[in-house]
């Protein structure tokens, strides 16, 4: 989908080539730094306890206005 997107951008002139690559090298680089962040990240807002049952703290933005959800495995 991406490739499609990118070429019919190129093709109706909404952008140039380079422009595509650098998107396509972003997305690339990004989704291989959040397989390498994610074990981490998990890690900090993911507690388990002896049981195997896991409780979450999660960061939310609803209407703009931040805030934290908390989740636990009864």
């Amino acid at each position: 989908m991406a490739t499609t997107t990118g070429v019919l951008r190129i093709y109706g002139r909404a952008h140039w080539f380079s422009d595509c690559v650098a998107g396509a090298g972003i997305g690339m680089f990004s989704t291989k730094l959040a397989y390498v962040l994610y074990p981490h990240v998990r890690k900090i807002f993911v507690h388990k306890d002896k049981n195997g049952k896991s409780a979450m703290l999660l960061p939310t933005a609803v209407d703009g206005a931040p805030g934290l959800a908390f989740a636990m495995q009864l």
